[in-house]
């Protein structure tokens, strides 16, 4: 914010050490030119976006340019025929994964509004709209089978109401024609509208989304991430002062929370226990190099991970970026991921409050 200089603001730069060198130590991948990219930007108004909608800065505040930190894969197409099927496989390596996390490149913000852009209309204004945000999330919880399905809306108006449920249904219409990456960037845009529901509305709701994903007897992994996803946010939401980016748990004393995610991760992401185990060693290498437990994915995963990764959540900033580092390598252990690895990565990264954009180039 300091770049505009018309007061004097650049003797605040004369100081020791240097400021690259104080920004280095912060940011290693750092590069100086940057400075004058932004100043370029700030001294005279330029247009980005493209032919559809365009944003203007204008001299002398902060410029509407967002500088690129580090290369990345080639602009997303808008068009949902053009997203990755959803059994895709993107080509990315663990350092590719763990530099993306808690950053934002242009290609990121651009990823993420040509998802946002291909979303059809009617469930973007639902996710928009206070009344009708619940049902968006309600219908996006929903069982195929038609039989779970009606267990699952006689759930919603039994917590809820009728009108609710018929809102459910109508917007479970539109559902089908949803790509498998638009599923959680939609939820995440009814966030928003959530949060402005009464705190008494916003625990009912948590409820109920917990039964409808249990209405089945079992929880799958796409239904899991959903729902943690919003009860992560819905919860910070109705008390932001216990919300916590990190805390002071130490990885040795997470010992068994850490074999437990890595290994339902490295168990999701490979078709065989003998690459499963290569890539839970692998993930596991990273942060507990000298006590690694041996591969054993629990049973009640759902209970294991949700246990797991409230522990996690009070490591320090350090071992958390050992975690996803670690995740990463699992899940890049065979050099691609899958789209289910994609979103329950993010879900995973969002539960510890290390944000993660959406990795979709280069998908194949």
């Amino acid at each position: 914010m300091l770049f505009g200089d018309g007061v004097g603001y650049s003797a605040l730069f004369a100081t020791h050490p240097p400021l690259v060198k104080r920004i280095k130590l912060l940011d290693p991948q750092f590069n100086p030119k940057e400075f004058e990219d932004i100043a370029r930007a700030w001294s005279q108004p330029v247009q980005s976006g493209d032919e559809e909608g365009a944003e203007l800065s204008i001299a002398g505040f902060a410029p509407a340019v967002v500088v690129p930190r580090r290369a990345s894969s080639p602009r997303l197409a808008t068009q949902q025929g053009d997203l990755p099927r959803g059994q895709s496989r993107v080509n990315l390596s663990a350092a590719e994964i763990s530099q993306h996390t808690g950053t934002l490149s242009n290609n990121d913000l651009t990823n993420a509004g040509a998802i946002h852009a291909s979303l059809p209309e009617a469930l973007r204004a639902a996710a928009g709209s206070v009344d009708r945000a619940t049902q968006l999330i309600f219908a996006l919880a929903l069982n195929a089978d038609p039989a779970v399905r009606s267990r699952q809306l006689a759930i919603v108006e039994k917590y809820i109401d009728a009108g609710t449920r018929a809102g459910t249904e109508q917007l479970a219409a539109d559902l089908p024609q949803l790509h498998a990456l638009q599923r959680l960037p939609l939820a995440q845009l009814a966030f928003p509208a959530l949060r402005r529901r009464p705190r008494p509305q916003l625990q009912t709701f948590l409820i109920a989304l917990n039964q409808l994903m249990q209405a089945d007897g079992r929880i799958e992994l796409e239904e899991y991430c959903l729902g943690k996803l919003i009860t992560v946010q819905v919860i910070d939401a109705l008390d932001p002062s216990k919300t916590r980016p990190s805390g002071s748990a130490k990885l040795p004393a997470c010992t068994a929370d850490l074999a437990d995610v890595f290994a339902l991760v490295a168990r999701h992401g490979t078709d065989n226990d003998a690459d499963a185990q290569r890539a839970y060693l692998l993930g596991m290498h990273e942060v507990l190099p000298d006590t690694m437990p041996a591969y054993a994915p629990p049973q009640e995963w759902v209970l294991a991970l949700d246990r797991a990764l409230m522990k996690l959540n009070q490591l320090t900033p350090a071992g958390k970026e050992l975690v996803v580092r670690g995740l990463a390598q699992a899940v890049g252990a065979d050099g691609v991921i899958t789209v289910a690895e994609a979103e329950l990565l993010r879900t995973i990264c969002a539960a510890l409050h290390c944000p993660l954009p959406p990795m979709v180039d280069g998908a194949a």
